[in-house]
């Protein structure tokens, strides 16, 4: 009785003359013919079948269900009769293969055996790795001005240059304050005094005092305003010659000129539609327009024009 083992390995499938390499894995049993005896007593055609003597642990005969003393009568739909068979099955199957058994019992069963599919080895090609040309840098180029944008410059240049004004003009007239201080005062001559022949003196007759006039004299008029007077809160100093409007050197807070919006550095062109020119100008139009009057000012703002109306309002005890 001729015994065949279908393995994993190619050797083994050499032993039942399968040759074909197309063939992934085996179905990992070994098997024998069935006796007569057998045969006659599970009621088979005689010849059919291979009966299973052993099962390799982890084949996929196992993990399909085949167990020893089981007998393959189909494969594939196939009657096994012989090796030469159950070879021509195993050269034609593919990942699968359905194959009929009868068990120990007598029953009849079928079964799927899958088998592993073939490795394949595909060889990696090396990334081809494309040198860039190098691209010639170019230079920026500086986008034209629209006629707004230059506008805008031309405005703010305009500002600057009315603020460097009239820090010049501040600068100037501290240089002269200090100048005034500062002058050196003329050494007097001494004159040389003659000496005087003495004099007889004479006794001297004591006059009565003469009592002083009990009528009291008026005060001078201070020339500082009095608590209650019109007040706008603000330092102001005239333009110099040539150049026009009055510039606000400091501004108050709290006062009437802070809350009607005047600021550091403006310059007041005119007052109820009058140029001005001098500090003492300004403060004629304040005491003409009175406590709680209004001023309808036009203030130059580092070069914008701005029209303001400001509310005249009483000075207090404290700026005396």
């Amino acid at each position: 009785m001729h015994r065949y083992m279908i393995s994993v390995a190619l050797a083994a499938l050499l032993l039942l003359g399968f040759t074909n390499t197309s063939f992934a894995a085996s179905l990992g049993v070994k098997v024998e013919e069935v006796d007569s005896a057998e045969a006659k007593k599970l009621d088979l055609e005689p010849g059919l079948g291979l009966k299973v003597i052993e099962v390799r642990e982890g084949s996929p005969a196992e993990k399909a269900g085949i167990k020893e003393g089981m007998i393959i009568i189909t494969m594939a739909g196939k009657d096994i009769k012989s090796e030469d068979d159950l070879v021509e099955v195993l050269e034609k199957a593919g990942s699968k293969l359905r194959i009929t058994v009868i068990t120990e019992d007598g029953w009849e069963e079928e079964k799927v055996i899958r088998f592993a599919s073939e490795k394949t080895t595909t060889t990696q090609k090396k990334p081809v790795v494309k040198k860039k040309k190098p691209v010639a840098k170019k230079e920026p180029q500086t986008a034209a001005l629209s006629d707004k944008e230059l506008a805008e410059i031309e405005r703010e240049l305009t500002q600057l240059r009315k603020r460097l004004n009239g820090l010049i003009r501040r600068l100037k007239n501290l240089k002269k304050g200090r100048a005034k201080s500062e002058k050196p005062t003329r050494p007097t001559a001494k004159k040389e005094t003659k000496p005087t022949a003495k004099k007889e003196t004479k006794p001297t007759v004591r006059k009565k005092p003469v009592e002083p006039d009990k009528t009291e004299k008026p005060e001078k008029p201070s020339s500082q305003p009095k608590a209650g007077a019109p007040f706008l809160g603000v330092v102001l100093e005239s333009a110099p010659q040539g150049d026009k409007g009055v510039e606000i050197l400091r501004v108050i807070e709290g006062y009437p000129a802070a809350k009607s919006g005047l600021k550091q550095y403006d310059i007041i062109l005119k007052i109820n539609g009058k140029p001005v020119n001098l500090v003492e100008e300004v403060r004629g139009f304040i005491t003409k327009a009175g406590v709680n009057g209004t001023l309808k000012m036009e203030i130059d703002r580092y070069g914008k024009i701005i029209k303001l109306d400001v509310k005249v309002g009483e000075r207090p005890p404290e700026t005396q």
